[in-house]
């Protein structure tokens, strides 16, 4: 019966996740989801409909922790009604057990920090939009810090990106000092009350140590091959004479000692993303980030 229970509520669990919004109507579903699985597996009517009673109350009242998103809010208000109301002391405890270990990898109560990093035309202005929107989605408040004073038009290009999707950039053009502008920036977004601050992104691999010292901070590095990136930079030209710039040029540049640093840094990223294929493929990466450090 457990096995059955398990599966049926694992299914439930799975449209709550893999939805885009949570409303009343997502809730509504969740808890006839939760009915159907309990009485098939013979649970008393009764108690059937004081739990999803609660589940329907607590999710549509209660505010999730700092930190934690609505969605895994809502999970664990189910497995808190299940094993309370049901009295489970075994398997299902084991598995609310789980749940808080690995629920969320993001710290509650504290800002975290997500760092892109990659070489040059690799994409990272555009993955670190998709995913502070894929973020927002989800019930976290998040803050971008636009870091990229390499590149002419990074900040522009980046508050274009994030302006569709409602998210705040933090940036200073008055500089190039880019650790001064991530400081100021995760300062601003934790005053704020952010709950993941997005940084695009820094070069240096001294600036990227001191991201890789806080053991809660994210590194997540952006890649491409270097004929996708050379067509991203040809077409984009950002820089004088860029658009004309042959292959081999393009690949003699990369042989500066910043840029021949950067993929052998990135190998030791807590996460990759490659971003040359499509935007369904690069979708299912970011699914596979966000089950690894919310909800695996």
């Amino acid at each position: 019966m457990l096995d059955n229970l398990r599966s049926s509520l694992g299914a439930a669990l799975k449209k709550l996740v893999g939805a885009s919004d949570v409303n009343e109507e997502l809730i509504d579903s969740l808890c006839k989801d939760v009915q159907r699985a309990l009485l098939q597996s013979d649970v008393n009517v009764r108690l059937v409909l004081t739990i999803t009673q609660n589940l329907k109350k607590r999710s549509l009242e209660e505010s999730p922790p700092k930190g934690l998103s609505r969605k895994n809010h809502i999970v664990s208000i189910l497995y808190d009604e299940l094993s309370r109301l049901m009295g489970y002391k075994g398997d299902l405890a084991a598995q609310n057990n789980q749940l808080e270990e690995q629920v969320i990898s993001f710290v509650p109560g504290k800002l975290n920090t997500v760092l892109m990093f990659g070489i040059q035309g690799s994409g990272k202005t555009t993955v670190t939009a998709k995913l502070a929107r894929w973020l927002t989605k989800h019930g976290y408040h998040v803050g971008v810090v636009g870091a990229d004073t390499w590149r002419p038009g990074a900040l522009t290009q980046l508050k274009m990106n994030c302006i569709k999707i409602n998210v705040e950039v933090f940036g200073d053009e008055s500089t190039k000092n880019a650790p001064s502008i991530v400081k100021n920036g995760i300062a601003y977004f934790r005053d704020a009350g952010a709950d993941v601050v997005i940084i695009d992104s820094l070069r240096l691999e001294s600036d990227v140590e001191s991201i890789r010292a806080d053991k809660n901070n994210l590194i997540v590095y952006i890649k491409a091959s270097p004929e996708v990136r050379y067509n991203r930079l040809t077409k984009r030209n950002e820089k004088v004479g860029e658009a004309e710039m042959s292959f081999e040029q393009f690949t003699k540049e990369e042989q500066a000692a910043t840029e021949v640093l950067i993929p052998k840094i990135g190998e030791g990223a807590d996460f990759i993303i490659n971003n040359e294929g499509s935007f369904k493929e690069f979708e299912s990466q970011v699914d596979e980030f966000y089950k690894k450090y919310l909800v695996s």
